[in-house]
């Protein structure tokens, strides 16, 4: 049987007295404890008092830390409630209502202060980003142009009241259509050029821009004038040779061009534009020597081929000096179509000449061509 020490009331205990206590909460045995052991223990802050005490106990500058309030079925995402249960709700932090606006069937206004609703929190359901939102809640799928693929795309409807400035920019002839009139306020420019009054505009197709011109012009707008220089001699006898314009008159040329032939030399006579022309020449023929007659042969081919009817035969008789070949062709030209001036001999010595200018007469060209649309 343990010992049990009692203290008579006028007997005060000391620190190495005994107190009778149990070895441990569910202990019915008793056993005698040092009060200085008792106060030991409490000094080393391993026990608070009896939880079922009737009395405040001063902790001193100790207090119970929360880690000593628990659930056993619990976990740290649970709160503890002052009733010792649970709350597992989910609970925002106030910075994340940052993102959040108050619940839409509100019937109150809410004052944002400096926030707006962005419109990302704004959507519909099965809507797109190709799609606007109406403000009665629907979709609106029309196709609109933002303002710079409109402003860089397009000038104002031509039945504007008002005029547009178009800045550096210019309406570009083969950009402006029209299916019933193109009304012009004001002076209208080719490559700055607003011609003179009474003219009109002619196409020269693909080569280039319209030019102005006057009326009679433009009915025999398409025409060339092309001329050689120099000598040319036929190399063998009872051979074609295309014959060599070497010299344009720019000035009364315009949709015609020439280019090379087979030899390498411009004799190409080509139209841009289909219609009927008129091409005209004239050559200067000397025969330089011998004494029994000769002959010359012109006439006209076309892309390469020879065109039938037009050729012409010359005679030089024995000792003569010039003669000159001019006459004229019709023919029906396709545009890129060309033309070609032929002729062939009998006699080397007879050639086409050339003569210099003098004090009487300017140069004498071996051979020209003249072609006009009529």
């Amino acid at each position: 049987m343990p010992k049990i020490s009692t203290y008579p009331f006028a007997t005060p205990p000391t620190l190495s007295s005994y107190l009778i206590g149990t070895l441990d909460v569910y202990s019915k045995d008793t056993k005698n404890f040092l009060i200085t052991d008792i106060l030991a223990l409490l000094g080393a802050g391993l026990y608070v008092p009896y939880t079922g005490a009737t009395t405040n106990v001063d902790l001193g500058s100790n207090t119970i830390e929360s880690i000593g309030f628990i659930n056993p079925n619990g976990d740290s995402d649970y709160f503890l409630k002052a009733d010792g249960s649970l709350d597992n709700n989910v609970y925002a932090l106030d910075s994340d209502f940052a993102f959040y606006v108050p619940y839409t069937g509100a019937t109150g206004n809410l004052n944002l202060g400096l926030y707006t609703a962005t419109a990302t929190s704004f959507i519909k359901l099965g809507g797109s980003a190709a799609q606007f939102l109406k403000a009665n809640g629907s979709v609106d799928s029309n196709t609109y142009l933002t303002l710079v693929a409109a402003t860089a795309s397009f000038v104002p409807y031509t039945g504007a009241t008002a005029n547009i400035s178009l800045g550096i920019r210019s309406l570009s002839g083969f950009d402006i259509t029209a299916s019933n009139s193109l009304n012009v306020n004001g002076p209208l420019r080719v490559l700055a050029d607003a011609g003179t009054a009474g003219e009109v505009l002619v196409s020269v197709g693909p080569a280039g821009a319209p030019v102005w011109q006057s009326p009679a012009d433009a009915i025999d707008a398409y025409k060339g004038s092309f001329y050689d220089v120099l000598q040319q001699v036929a190399v063998a006898v009872d051979t074609a040779y295309s014959v060599i314009f070497r010299q344009i008159d720019a000035n009364a040329t315009l949709g015609v061009t020439i280019a090379n032939g087979t030899l390498g030399f411009p004799t190409r006579i080509t139209v841009s534009h289909t219609g009927v022309y008129n091409v005209a020449f004239s050559a200067q023929l000397q025969r330089v020597s011998g004494g029994s007659s000769q002959t010359v042969d012109i006439w006209l081919s076309k892309g390469g081929v020879n065109v039938a009817n037009t050729n012409t035969k010359l005679t030089f008789q024995a000792n003569a000096g010039f003669l000159v070949a001019a006459w004229n062709f019709f023919i029906k030209l396709n545009a890129a179509e060309y033309v070609e001036l032929k002729w062939a001999t009998s006699d080397v010595n007879i050639i086409m000449a050339n003569e210099a200018a003098s004090a009487i007469h300017p140069v004498t060209p071996s051979a020209i061509l003249t072609i006009n649309q009529v």
